[in-house]
């Protein structure tokens, strides 16, 4: 009974993975454009330079991303982009207008290494550890339970944005850009993930052990 309860629960955990991870990236991306237009200054031209780089090296690491998850597996792939992730996040923490050419640059390279792997592994993961009866609707789920939650943290926190900047761009005394309060909250997140990922999904049996 209490294998049958674990396999029940497994594809849920799985989905938790997703879940966290749409609430540490729409908590920040989802106010990076007003930020690079706005308190940072960038140009169109600048902003449209550093798309085209991050994407460059997106594709330049999606095929070492993928011999990881190919010789480890695709849990201990997160576990790097995952990493990255909380690295860029952290980095984002401290741009801003004095350092942000450089700064918001590095994050957004590092975190387009990090999407190198995790777009992908987000789905395979689910093959990795869903028994095949369950992939179809452990597939479906994926894409709804974790898309709402992403929408809801873009729609909260507007909330706390709106009320960093009204009061001065300042948060409990302390002289901040609501945009760097994002990037804590979503380095924050991509750390539990990480912790998450240790505690939770380390210990669900993949198809991959089984063999």
């Amino acid at each position: 009974r209490n294998r049958q309860v674990f396999k029940i629960l497994s594809p849920f955990k799985i989905i938790g993975v997703a879940v966290l991870w749409n609430i540490a990236s729409y908590a920040t991306i989802s106010f990076s454009g007003s930020y690079q237009a706005k308190e940072l200054g960038f140009s169109s031209t600048f902003s449209s330079i550093i798309i085209m780089a991050g994407s460059f090296i997106r594709v330049l690491f999606s095929r070492p991303m993928g011999k990881l998850a190919d010789k480890y597996s695709f849990s201990k792939m997160l576990y790097v982009c995952f990493s990255i992730a909380a690295i860029a996040y952290g980095i984002n923490m401290f741009t801003m207008p004095g350092n942000g050419k450089v700064l918001y640059f590095i994050h957004y390279v590092l975190y387009c290494i990090a999407m190198a792997g995790i777009n992908s592994a987000m789905v395979n993961l689910i093959y990795d550890y869903v028994d095949y009866e369950r992939r179809t609707s452990a597939l479906a789920l994926n894409q709804s339970l974790s898309g709402f939650p992403g929408f809801l943290t873009t729609l909260l926190l507007s909330k706390l944005l709106g009320f960093i900047q009204n009061n001065g761009n300042s948060l409990l005394g302390i002289s901040v850009y609501a945009q760097q309060v994002m990037s804590g909250i979503s380095f924050l997140i991509a750390v539990v993930l990480i912790i998450y990922m240790f505690a939770v999904v380390r210990k669900i049996p993949s198809k991959r052990d089984l063999k």
